[in-house]
């Protein structure tokens, strides 16, 4: 879906509104992962660390669970992956071994507390 919505020429210039339940937690997993997204096709390196703990700190609450804060990694691999194209790319091979591991141990319903903030994923 974001790799649809963030092709889509119309929409590159227009203002977003994102919303969930309490305008934090899945409402700022996607703001995230946009801005990662955003970063990686402008040539810069995203570090998706201090983007969720940038988020954060405007927004409190921002990132409620763990799976959430994975999800923008997922989302992020996903998005490489789609744009690298064919299956048989060998780094495709690991994204998506990664992604079915992480669905395989979050599922959607997890309530698992986020990380400690001064650990960061790599």
């Amino acid at each position: 879906m974001i790799h649809q919505f963030h092709s889509e020429q119309q929409f590159r210039s227009l203002g977003m509104c994102v919303v969930s339940t309490f305008g934090s937690g899945r409402a700022c997993t996607f703001i995230g992962a946009l801005y990662a997204i955003h970063q990686l096709n402008n040539g810069v390196e995203p570090n998706i660390f201090e983007i969720m703990k940038t988020i954060k700190q405007q927004r409190p609450g921002a990132i409620e669970s763990f799976p959430q804060y994975s999800g923008v990694y997922a989302i992020v691999l996903d998005y490489i992956s789609r744009k690298r194209g064919g299956k048989s790319d060998p780094v495709n091979k690991y994204i998506n071994r990664f992604l079915a591991d992480l669905t395989e141990i979050l599922p959607a319903c997890s309530t698992l507390p986020v990380m400690n903030p001064s650990t960061e994923l790599h």
